[in-house]
């Protein structure tokens, strides 16, 4: 693991007794810390000819700068200008600490050394809950030697462990950093496939904070839509409020999961049992123990990195007995810090061991049932969490257990992602076999309750609907935000309706978000080349990209498009998002590939402004990109759901961008759709309702029946509009081409051959839309 830093700052004291005292704390914090972190002591850490203008440019790489404040620190601060304080190396280090925190709520630490709060404390940091060092004030024996007094021990010991949580969390969690301009531009603008961004460029979606309240607890996201970034950076998203509310946070992947192991142990190792016992009842009881261990495993995280101590929590002999049970069980060895949630053999250890004790449950419920006199409702009425978690832990350890769990004041937020592509793996095995055959029929439906019965576990425990006391107890500690890709949330649905009623958002974007997720990559990447570059942060993004654009001269700030003979000229930006399906990935790709341009064009000279970019090498550049987005992001996302969606796209192209309603249901009646969806797709409206929510085709309502219907623009699609438009059509039945027409999406244009017939350029949409645009991101609706 990599060692964090921990940076101590402190107006120096010409006796020295300051620096005593501190650095008796800089020994114990390595101590604690088990020599995980490096506390730098200012000034006394420094070599005799040490250059502090490099040595006060660190101070923005220390994973923690913790600040210790004094009456004369705050004097030197408030009264800069006099003569006697403006050449203070501390206030030019105050100056860098406090614009980094101010980015970086995380990144330091106030401690009121000397004085109080009034006295001591800059106004910047008064509504930081500072430690108060008198409630631990550190004492000189006889002997010369600091020593912390008995009653001072808690508060000492909490400070202490505040100090190594934060620096190591810090560490863990630090946003990348680019040492030189290629750097930033390869990893910003998806040349390379990086989710470490700095933290200035983190755009916070709507579905956030849904995700905190728990009016949404599951995700259903295309590819491309930032799934996997958004878990890796929630906690990031208000690290002040994640701190106050959440313990240490392990964010699972699925591609971790031995999907094999579990359905040999669950299923075909049982295939006669499914008589007496549901696999639903299998499914979900492997569920809530793989929640109780995931609880439990959090927990003794907190003690290896002495957030639990027995100095500081009464609780920690019986989270530390029960810990240390599970990890025997897990066949691995804790102490002395061992426990890394970063590292996947924990995450695979409670994974197979809650299938092998839900496994091991067959027979021991055997042996508690009267074999003379065998009901099968006995049998299977064994089968509870409380049953299985029992066997190797006692209730009073268990009930103390969650009773202190939820002492605590923090919850556990369990986050799952990365089922994109390693449960394809299980997919295609199943496909390669008969049909007909049992193992075909099993392994499809160990798949379906996989990912239902995951669902609706974690639904029941938040709703206290788990009939076991344990599950009941958990729910009100656990938060949840598990990740489906959209083909499985449809599969989900597909079996079981019901579930759209359950607690799902959508992660959706809309235009102002994606244009200030692009704006923010621009300026960080335009900062790295230029320090003296300045953001103002009070202006639109619209203002903020044209500015961040307009420092590569030569880069056209708009797109000339010809259209049925008329002339148009389009923003950047608008082209850019029209050529995508509204994502993340699709966007930044394509401000990629113009970047690339910027560089094949200036050379290594590129840097220096001196680009001339040529508007046609952009539209062939993004033209290029549209078709890697559809082959890899689109038809990879869902063939295995719209197993002929290639086949759909060779029929329809070669016609007209924009048609007449009955033109084009005339001609999707004849294309056959061999679709696993909820819909009956031999229905002619199914398949309109298909190919609008993917992307495919889009509807131009008349402007004034746009208007009436409150649309914020005629042209619809479901990626701007949503699912609305497509509804309201269906309802109305206007299928004489006079207010409503279908029209194909710009994305496709290459793909399908398109032709181009009318005066009005698709997909242009006004600023005042752009700014405006609020589809309904929390809106599920399935296929």
């Amino acid at each position: 693991m990599k060692t964090a830093t921990c940076f101590f700052c402190y107006a120096w004291d010409e006796e020295n007794i300051r620096f005593g005292k501190l650095e008796f704390l800089r020994k114990k914090i390595k101590e604690k810390a088990g020599n995980r972190v490096e506390v730098i002591l200012d000034k006394h850490t420094y070599e005799d000819n040490a250059d502090f203008d490099v040595l006060r440019e660190k101070i923005w790489q220390y994973d923690l700068i913790v600040v210790f404040f004094t009456p004369d620190y705050k004097e030197i601060v408030v009264d800069r200008k006099a003569k006697k304080n403006k050449d203070r190396e501390v206030l030019k280090e105050y100056d860098i600490i406090l614009e980094r925190y101010l980015k970086e709520y995380n990144s330091a630490f106030p401690v009121i050394f000397e004085g109080d709060k009034e006295s001591s404390l800059p106004k910047e940091f008064v509504n930081r809950n500072a430690r108060i060092y008198d409630s631990f004030r550190i004492t000189k024996t006889d002997k010369k030697r600091y020593r912390v007094p008995d009653v001072s021990q808690t508060e000492y010991n909490k400070f202490l462990n505040k100090i190594v949580q934060t620096a190591i969390h810090n560490c863990a969690d630090k946003s990348e950093e680019y040492k030189t301009a290629e750097d930033a531009l390869e990893k910003l603008f998806g040349l390379t496939n990086n989710v470490l961004i700095p933290q200035s460029c983190l755009v916070i979606p709507e579905l956030y904070h849904k995700i905190r309240l728990q009016s949404c607890m599951f995700i259903a996201g295309r590819k491309g839509s930032g799934k996997s970034t958004f878990i890796k950076k929630f906690k990031e998203m208000d690290q002040k409020y994640f701190e106050e509310h959440y313990k240490k946070m392990m964010p699972i992947s699925a591609e971790t999961f031995n999907y094999e192991i579990v359905y040999e142990l669950l299923f075909a190792a049982h295939t006669n049992d499914k008589i007496v016992v549901e696999r639903y009842t299998v499914m979900c009881l492997f569920w809530e123990v793989y929640f109780v261990l995931y609880t439990m495993v959090i927990i003794r995280a907190e003690i290896e990195d002495k957030i639990i101590t027995r100095e500081n929590d009464d609780r920690y002999d019986i989270f530390n007995r029960v810990t240390r049970k599970l990890f025997r069980l897990l066949g691995m060895k804790v102490g002395h810090g061992s426990i890394d949630l970063e590292n996947t053999e924990v995450i695979k250890q409670i994974f197979f061991t809650s299938a092998e004790m839900v496994d091991n449950r067959y027979l021991s419920a055997l042996d508690e049932i009267d074999n003379d006199n065998l009901i099968l409702s006995q049998f299977s009425s064994k089968f509870t969490l409380s049953s299985i978690i029992e066997k190797e832990f006692t209730q009073k350890e268990l009930s103390d257990f969650f009773k202190g769990v939820h002492k605590c004041g923090h919850k556990i937020m369990f986050s799952l992602d990365g089922f994109d592509t390693h449960s394809e793996d299980f997919r295609i095995t199943t496909s390669h076999m008969n049909p007909q055959s049992e193992e075909f029929k099993a392994r499809e439906e160990f798949e379906r309750l996989f990912f239902r019965t995951l669902l609706e576990v974690a639904t029941k425990f938040k709703e206290k609907e788990v009939k076991d006391k344990i599950g009941n107890q958990i729910g009100d500690v656990l938060d949840f935000c598990i990740v489906l890709p959209k083909d499985r949330y449809d599969q989900i649905v597909q079996d079981d309706r019901d579930v759209i009623k359950r607690n799902f958002g959508s992660l959706s974007w809309s235009a102002l978000e994606l244009q200030e997720l692009l704006t923010k990559r621009l300026e960080c990447l335009i900062t790295k080349i230029d320090s003296t570059y300045i953001v103002d942060t009070k202006g639109s993004y619209e203002e903020r990209m044209n500015k961040a654009l307009s420092f590569f001269p030569g880069l056209p700030m708009s797109i000339e498009m010809h259209v049925n003979g008329n002339v148009m000229r389009m923003p950047l930006f608008n082209y850019i998002l029209r050529s995508s399906f509204w994502r993340p990935r699709d966007v930044i790709s394509n401000l990629s590939k113009i970047m690339s341009q910027v560089v094949t064009v200036s050379g290594d000279d590129w840097k220096s402004n001196g680009v001339c970019m040529n508007e046609e090498n952009i539209k062939l550049a993004i033209k290029k990109n549209a078709s890697q987005i559809i082959k890899k992001e689109f038809i990879g996302e869902y063939k295995h759901v719209f197993r002929n969606l290639d086949d759909v796209l060779e029929r329809l192209q070669g016609h007209e961008e924009q048609m007449h309603v009955p033109e084009f249901m005339n001609i999707i009646k004849g294309i056959p759709f061999d679709a696993s969806f909820s819909y009956d797709m031999n229905d002619i409206n199914n398949k309109v309702r298909v190919l609008y929510q993917l992307g495919i085709i889009g509807l131009i309502y008349s402007k004034g029946l746009a208007k009436r219907q409150h649309y914020l623009n005629h042209i619809c699609f479901e990626f701007n509009e949503g699912m609305e438009p497509l509804e309201d059509f269906l309802k109305m039945k206007k299928i004489d081409g006079g207010d409503i027409q279908i029209i194909f999406n710009p994305l496709f244009a290459g793909r399908l051959m398109l032709n181009y017939n009318t005066n009005e350029l698709i997909g242009n949409w006004s600023t005042e839309y752009i700014s405006n645009n609020h589809i309904n991101k929390g809106a599920i609706h399935s296929l």
